[in-house]
């Protein structure tokens, strides 16, 4: 094998799983690789128990589907608001168990305006489900850039980040966790943290 051979697959154990970018061996029950940030979200384990709506439902009355994907134990969609036909949202959409959940989360989050926080608008049921609806954020995910950017731009994403949990902070909010694939950077470098369903 020369220099520029793909290395041989490392040994996998059970009770551990691959990641799908950068082939670091996790254990089985971690949610992102330790390696580069992707998430390792996948099996069948983490579906949820709800089925995807087709898109082109309209909810409520006023959000057209665009598009639908699982993610863990929650369905997300793209929409088109009919109130603004030039403005898309992201809908997660849970059990109805989950909706004083979101009201409560929308309720907290309400004040929090700062550049690096983009938090949910408003929550709603309906037909059994509930449903949280948060502005689209375009740019990149944090989670494609990973291992592939340069010191001045990691420091400076690192110190918009800090600012943005710190005003959380001086809110009265804790942020648990903040996982690369809910970061977007913006064409100017700008960061933002586009879901805050682990503040409480």
């Amino acid at each position: 094998m020369n220099a520029l051979s793909e290395p041989a697959s490392p040994t996998m154990t059970t009770g551990e799983s691959p990641c799908p970018e950068c082939a670091q061996i996790n254990p089985r029950d971690e949610e992102y690789c330790s390696a580069c940030g992707v998430a390792l979200r996948g099996g069948t384990d983490d579906l949820p128990s709800l089925p995807l709506l087709t898109p082109g439902t309209c909810l409520a009355d006023r959000y057209r589907l665009e598009s639908a994907e699982r993610n863990g134990h929650e369905n997300r969609y793209l929409a088109v608001d009919e109130a603004d036909p030039t403005c898309q949202v992201l809908l997660s959409e849970r059990a109805i168990e989950e909706a004083a959940f979101f009201q409560t989360l929308v309720a907290r989050t309400a004040s929090v305006t700062h550049p690096a926080l983009c938090g949910p608008k408003h929550s709603f049921t309906y037909e059994g489900r509930a449903y949280l609806v948060s502005p689209r954020v375009t740019g990149v995910r944090f989670s494609e850039r990973v291992g592939r950017t340069s010191e001045r731009e990691a420091v400076s994403w690192g110190v918009q980040l800090c600012q943005g949990v710190s005003f959380l902070h001086r809110c009265g909010l804790i942020c648990g966790e903040l996982p690369p694939e809910h970061v977007i950077l913006d064409k100017d470098g700008r960061v933002c943290v586009t879901r805050l369903t682990m503040v409480r």
